[in-house]
């Protein structure tokens, strides 16, 4: 399982939880995953940085895009690398707030 995949998985179960209203305890009872992994994931969702923005440019007349992201980082890619523009879309999925 890739790494997005898995976050994506737990930060539905942490939501799941948080709205259920009951104890980790309780949510996690019968579950396949124990309450130590549930606050783990609490923990680390918590600390994922958020990222606010995000400007695509296309630069003419190469063939290139540049990704500009709110905290100053900056991705360049080749503009016909659809497998790098869609794992750049899947990981800023992930970061964005829910």
């Amino acid at each position: 399982m890739s790494e997005t995949s898995t976050t994506t998985i737990w930060r539905s179960r942490v939501a799941e939880w948080r709205e259920s209203g009951v104890t980790a305890n309780e949510f996690c009872r019968g579950k396949e995953f124990s309450v130590g992994s549930l606050r783990h994931w609490v923990w680390r969702l918590g600390r994922a940085p958020k990222i606010r923005i995000a400007k695509v440019t296309r630069t003419s007349p190469s063939r290139s895009l540049s990704i500009e992201l709110g905290n100053g980082a900056r991705i360049s890619i080749d503009a016909d690398d659809r497998a790098a523009l869609v794992m750049i879309i899947e990981v800023l999925d992930t970061q964005r707030p829910r």
